[in-house]
């Protein structure tokens, strides 16, 4: 009876666990800053890509591109740059929001529609 019981516990902790973390939210993915069409592509294996623009603006190379290692705390993202520089940001729903408080949407996920208010049409007359 002991053995069942115990059989029976260790199935019951593997099914919660496996519940609980196939319902966290991944960070992996591709966040586009579209006004500025910028990317941060965060890999499942801890590595991100990020294509900036220059600052200020050089139109023969106007981008540039960097690697490095990427970790999470909460919803805290702290770059590692290959260079040994360091940026961060925090994860907000779909989105990456950088130390700047600019809003980067996650790729295949869709932006809140806007509510805008339609003037209500008057009733037809027959």
């Amino acid at each position: 009876m002991k053995r069942i019981s115990l059989i029976v516990a260790a199935f019951v902790l593997l099914t919660i666990s496996c519940c609980l973390a196939g319902s966290e939210p991944t960070v992996s993915g591709t966040y586009v800053n579209k006004a500025d069409k910028e990317y941060l592509t965060l890999n499942p294996d801890g590595t991100f890509h990020l294509k900036l623009r220059k600052r200020p603006v050089d139109p023969d190379n106007p981008f540039i591109d960097t690697t490095g290692r990427y970790t999470v705390s909460g919803d805290d993202v702290t770059l590692e740059l290959v260079d040994g520089g360091e940026a961060s940001g925090k994860i907000k729903g779909n989105a990456f929001v950088d130390n700047e408080g600019i809003s980067w949407t996650k790729e295949g996920t869709s932006e809140p529609p806007r509510m805008e208010a339609t003037p209500k049409k008057g009733m037809r007359k027959k």
